[in-house]
Order: C-alpha cells, then sequence, then structure tokens
C-alpha cells in the first residue's frame, strides 16, 4: 500500500469523533409523542361565496358588509361520511338497474346531478344572507332553500364552490389560537 500523508485516519463505521456527534455531550432524552388529537379538523366551515368573477360576497347590513356563504359539514364528520355513503348507494342502485336493462338510462347525467345536489343538501349546516323564493314568491328555508339553490342553472357556480370547499379538508383545520 502507497503511504498517503494527507488521507485523515478516518473512525470505523459506526463510531463517532470524541466528543463530536448530535448528542454526544447530552443526556439521552426521550422523545415526546405528539399530541396527535390537537391535528383533528373542525366539523364545520365557513364557505364565503364568489361571484362568477372571483369577487366575495357581502351583503350590506346596518352591523356593516357581512359576508355571504355557507357553513358545510366537513369530511372527519358523520354527517358528511352518511350523506356520502347515501349517494354511493344510489349509484351502485343506479348501476344495478343499467346492467339488468343493458343500456345507460337516458337520465343518468340528471340523476349524477341530482345526487351531488342531494349530498350537499345533507351537508350544509346552514346559509347565511342568502335568499331564495318559491315559484309563488314564498321565502324558502332549510333544505328547501339548499335544493333550491344548489338545483338552479343559473347559480351552478355557488354549488360548484361548495363541492371544491368539500375536497379539501384544509378548509375544515381548527383555527389557530392567535386568530
Amino acid at each position: 500500500p502507497q503511504h498517503r500523508p494527507w488521507l485523515l485516519s478516518l473512525p470505523s463505521r459506526g463510531a463517532r469523533w470524541p466528543g463530536r456527534g448530535h448528542f454526544a455531550n447530552s443526556p439521552a432524552k426521550e422523545p415526546s409523542p405528539m399530541k396527535i388529537k390537537a391535528l383533528a379538523v373542525q366539523d364545520t366551515a365557513f364557505l364565503h361565496i364568489k361571484n362568477v368573477d372571483g369577487e366575495l360576497l357581502h351583503e350590506s347590513t346596518p352591523q356593516g358588509d357581512q359576508p355571504v356563504g355557507i357553513t358545510l359539514y366537513g369530511p372527519g364528520t358523520k354527517i358528511y361520511a352518511n350523506a356520502l355513503a347515501a349517494k354511493q348507494a344510489r349509484l351502485v342502485e343506479r348501476m344495478r338497474k343499467r346492467d339488468k336493462q343493458g343500456v345507460p338510462t337516458a337520465t343518468e347525467a340528471e340523476d349524477d346531478a341530482a345526487d351531488n345536489v342531494q349530498l350537499l343538501v345533507e351537508v350544509t349546516a346552514g346559509f347565511q344572507h342568502i335568499e331564495y323564493d318559491a315559484p309563488d314568491g314564498t321565502p324558502l328555508a332549510g333544505a328547501a332553500l339548499y335544493k333550491a339553490v344548489y338545483s338552479s342553472q343559473p347559480l351552478g357556480f355557488i354549488a360548484e364552490q361548495a363541492t371544491r370547499f368539500l375536497s379539501s379538508w384544509a378548509n375544515f383545520k381548527p383555527a389557530s389560537a392567535t386568530n
């Protein structure tokens, strides 16, 4: 072997330099486990609706401008899970019928849209500053109001925003302690 004075003698694999190393001079410390419940999402979250131009909607009230929006139950709730399971059950039933008939039904797209509306209705906890009248002019409330708004083709941007909002768990993250 050729002598190479410039080559340092390195410690063997697994050995450490004396007094060096990540925790060489500190006492052994047990890592504390993460309190994972701190990451749990909230049951509901507020969706501030935007118009078709992407501007947040507000209603002028005596208390000032108020956000127009929807409070939705999130993917971490039983309400959401049950609504999703019901939607999937309806889809499976339609697929069984289609398989028996051998051809897709003419109303398949309408059925899918109705299922999406029903899911949104079931996971809506409430509307804020949204009104919609029945054809006879009487104001709608509760599930009837939600269904009318989500079913309206000219207001389709609202159902689209709600569907997108529900698809992200991050929208239901807990409020920070500094807020």
